[in-house]
């Protein structure tokens, strides 16, 4: 989905928003359905490529914080 108009935005918030009319509940949805989607396609990477392609790495399911992030 595209806004329809022509600014020049900065914030990805709310470019997100905009794509969905200002409706924060239908971003987060399609937020979530893209992380699932991404996710799903993470495992089918992880499956196809061999452990010595990867030297042993595997993706982690927990998300490493940083004091950045906090």
């Amino acid at each position: 989905m595209r806004p329809k108009t022509g600014q020049t935005l900065v914030d990805v918030a709310d470019y997100i928003l905009l794509c969905h009319d200002g409706n924060a509940k239908s971003a987060i949805q399609a937020m979530q359905d893209e992380i699932q989607h991404l996710q799903h396609q993470l495992n089918l990477a992880v499956v196809a490529m061999g452990r010595g392609y990867t030297r042993g790495w595997v993706p982690d399911a927990e998300r490493a914080v940083t004091g950045d992030e906090a």
